[in-house]
């Protein structure tokens, strides 16, 4: 599946199709401003920094986070994806995140 961000069609009511493991390595750049390192997570992810990184960027909640993406609720890690040949610019997935909330927040009636 990879990182689908980009390449589905997807809105407020269909973010359960997001692959959310595979695009935190993006969110992550953007909030730190330096590359995901997977290195440094051998054994996943810890839930509170997946979650919070991707909610800076999604209008999702954590038990949906739990819910849909790839969680080991014993360690409370999530699971590391990482696609050859995906890798795209935190500038140009920064703007599609800009332009989507844009867009919903204005389009979306009743949000």
């Amino acid at each position: 599946q990879g990182n689908n961000l980009l390449c589905s069609n997807w809105d407020r009511e269909s973010l359960d199709k997001l692959d959310y493991n595979g695009i935190y390595e993006y969110f992550y750049g953007m909030k730190y401003d330096r590359r995901f390192e997977p290195e440094q997570y051998p054994h996943g992810i810890p839930a509170e920094e997946f979650e919070e990184t991707i909610m800076d960027y999604l209008p999702v909640s954590k038990e949906e986070i739990r819910q849909w993406a790839v969680f080991d609720e014993g360690r409370q890690v999530y699971r590391v994806f990482l696609y050859e040949g995906t890798r795209i610019t935190a500038g140009l997935l920064q703007w599609s995140v800009i332009i989507f909330i844009f867009q919903s927040d204005t389009d979306t009636p009743g949000y």
